[in-house]
């Protein structure tokens, strides 16, 4: 998954103020296990906490909380979204058949 995301452009711009922000392929692929398990932002969050090493393995290199989630689905545009889940989808395809 992370080299689909790695491909993808950016999504939005880093601010120079504040806290460093959470890595954008992390929170992109939370909020794509959110999705495809149809979990609560919340139950999401709690997802991956209880499953970090296949999260760590997958290229996660942040574990975001459920307010990290819901604000990358307000950053998303509903096209990428869909881009990034057919190609996702299409890797699980992929290893599915090898």
């Amino acid at each position: 998954m992370r080299d689909v995301l790695d491909k993808a452009p950016p999504t939005w711009r880093r601010r120079r103020t504040g806290r460093p922000p959470f890595d954008p392929a992390s929170r992109i692929m939370a909020l794509l296990v959110k999705e495809r398990y149809g979990l609560t932002y919340r139950d999401a969050e709690i997802y991956l906490k209880e499953n970090q090493q296949t999260c760590l393995e997958c290229g996660m290199t942040e574990m975001p909380d459920h307010n990290t989630i819901w604000r990358t689905m307000t950053k998303l545009r509903e096209p990428y979204l869909k881009q990034l889940n057919h190609e996702v989808n299409q890797l699980i395809k992929k290893r599915r058949k090898a």
